[in-house]
């Protein structure tokens, strides 16, 4: 059973999951932005490890970035300011505070990943606290030939059809992976559905 399950992009989808399964807690960090890979995910993760980001948030014309490549249209600088804080701040005391981390990505493309990447996404977490039990990264993806021990993989290749994931296909396959991986669904929570959340 994990402790909590961490959206890491790519696009909002994963919270549009986490939301329709009732199961969504409060946003954290990388939820509501554009992350092309889970590269850029870990070099931030690095920079708040080394608790090294005081410059990670920057301006762009119409977006904020977290970083160079992680970027969202849904804020502006200086309210993202704040809220960047007290997300970096939620994000750390999850991962200090949990024994068992499900971190999900929702891959919208192929995207050819190594098993180098699953190490250094998995270290990236694991300095933050070396206590962590188990740590698994569960990517819906449309295609990835990489086996790894603390990978899930799940297939999906209609995206393009259910941007949003509103149907019932995408949302029975990411309940019915959840619980064969033993996630507790009985933790059923209402939120607001496809909103922006501080």
């Amino acid at each position: 059973m994990f402790d909590c399950i961490l959206p890491i992009g790519q696009t909002c989808n994963i919270t549009f999951l986490l939301q329709n399964a009732k199961i969504k807690k409060q946003t954290t960090l990388f939820e509501w932005f554009i992350s092309p890979t889970l590269r850029d995910i870990i070099k931030v993760l690095i920079k708040i490890g080394n608790d090294m980001d005081d410059d990670i948030i920057k301006e762009g014309k119409d977006h904020v970035f977290l970083g160079d490549t992680i970027y969202s249209g849904h804020y502006k600088y200086e309210e993202f300011k704040l809220i960047y804080k007290r997300r970096r701040n939620r994000l750390l005391d999850t991962i200090l505070s949990s024994k068992k981390i499900l971190f999900c990505r929702f891959e919208a493309n192929s995207v050819i990943y190594t098993q180098e990447d699953i190490e250094n996404f998995i270290s990236s977490i694991l300095m933050i606290n070396s206590n962590l039990d188990d740590v698994k990264l569960m990517l819906i993806t449309p295609g990835l030939e990489l086996e790894h021990p603390s990978l899930i993989k799940v297939l999906y290749d209609k995206h393009m059809s259910d941007p949003y994931c509103e149907g019932k296909e995408i949302n029975d396959l990411f309940v019915t992976s959840l619980k064969n991986i033993g996630y507790d669904m009985k933790d059923i929570i209402e939120t607001p559905t496809a909103k922006c959340q501080i």
